[in-house]
């Protein structure tokens, strides 16, 4: 959606036109600051506008590079004269990032990125998505491990680097005969997984990160028992807000090892 940087781009716009009455196009310096989403859509309008002066991402999330060729039509340009073509499905995400990098070159030496160290958003791999910038600031514990990257269905354990760029492909639960095999690990893994996440993090308001685990644990045996395992509390506050259809549902989808995995892997690092 391009609608609240269509906003910021508005904001910006309406801005210009005062400076532009009050100082007679005086040098005014551009300061940029914006957070999580707000990070993205500075950013991306200190890129589109090309005139900032120092812009800061704090736990931003990042620019969209099929959104930057709808919104800048320079870059679009740009894009088509390296590459032909314009169809974002065509061109492989490297290429587009590098051309990305190439052309925002200039304004992205007034871009910073502040992050805390262990924040989720950064371990994720989000289709034709960049971070433009010169510097990268961290807080927090330099020791805290990357959060595990939910949107590839494998992951090593938590502490160890990911080291697949891509999703692999995984064996099959089952055959369909005549040598066709479905994979339905990776079916299983897309229609579960966010759903999975949601139900973990109210699990883990209430159980301890060992607890959790366990019954994690019980779930990919034996999803009935973990149900019948979990405190009332739980249970009551789980029907009230995602619904006993889905409690079931997420508990069975734990026998798909791919999800089990990336599950547990989320249970460690959200300690």
């Amino acid at each position: 959606s391009d609608e609240q940087i269509d906003d910021a781009r508005r904001f910006y716009n309406r801005v210009e036109s005062g400076i532009a009455e009050k100082t007679n196009n005086e040098d005014i310096t551009r300061y940029g600051d914006g957070h999580s989403l707000g990070g993205h859509l500075i950013v991306s309008v200190a890129l589109t506008e090309k005139n900032f002066d120092d812009v800061r991402g704090l736990n931003d999330a990042p620019v969209n590079l099929k959104q930057l060729t709808r919104l800048d039509e320079y870059f679009k340009d740009h894009v088509m004269q390296n590459m032909g073509t314009t169809n974002i499905s065509d061109i492989p995400q490297e290429e587009l990032v590098l051309l990305a990098r190439d052309f925002y070159a200039a304004e992205a030496n007034a871009i910073s990125h502040t992050r805390v160290k262990g924040e989720p958003l950064y371990a994720q791999s989000i289709p034709y998505t960049f971070y433009p910038g010169a510097t990268i600031h961290y807080l927090g514990d330099m020791e805290t491990p990357e959060f595990p990257d939910v949107l590839t269905p494998r992951t090593p354990w938590p502490g160890l680097m990911e080291v697949f760029s891509r999703p692999p492909m995984f064996g099959t639960f089952v055959s369909l005969g005549l040598g066709i095999n479905a994979d339905l690990d990776r079916v299983a893994y897309n229609a579960n997984i966010n759903h999975l996440l949601q139900f973990i993090t109210i699990l883990g308001e209430e159980m301890t990160v060992t607890e959790l685990s366990e019954l994690i644990g019980k779930a990919k045996d034996n999803p009935w028992a973990a149900l019948s395992d979990m405190p009332e509390s739980v249970k009551e506050r789980l029907k009230e807000e995602v619904g006993l259809g889905h409690i079931v549902g997420g508990l069975w989808a734990l026998k798909n090892t791919a999800v089990y995995e990336k599950v547990l892997a989320v249970i460690n690092a959200k300690e």
